[in-house]
């Protein structure tokens, strides 16, 4: 799923995101098992990165993605989740 962080300097199609476990408000992202770089998102508890994840998850769920084509133009879409600041 594709994600832009909290600070919007990453954006990512990560297929693997989670707490970290050292610091559990921080969210991480990885893409075929490799961290992406900085967390892409930090939240005031615990708790409030768990209700992000949340909101990710309910977005997986729901997505949608569309591939057409035009003439000779293909067009793909995918919904990009951005993480919320607070």
């Amino acid at each position: 799923m594709w994600i832009r962080s909290q600070d919007k300097r990453i954006l990512v199609n990560a297929n693997s995101i989670n707490l970290n476990y050292a610091n559990s408000d921080e969210i991480l992202g990885y893409v075929n098992s490799e961290r992406v770089g900085n967390p892409l998102g930090r939240y005031e508890t615990e708790k409030r990165a768990l209700e992000v994840l949340d909101e990710i998850q309910v977005q997986i769920q729901s997505c949608v993605s569309f591939d057409k084509m035009q003439g000779p133009t293909r067009t793909f879409m995918q919904p990009v989740y951005q993480m919320p600041e607070n």
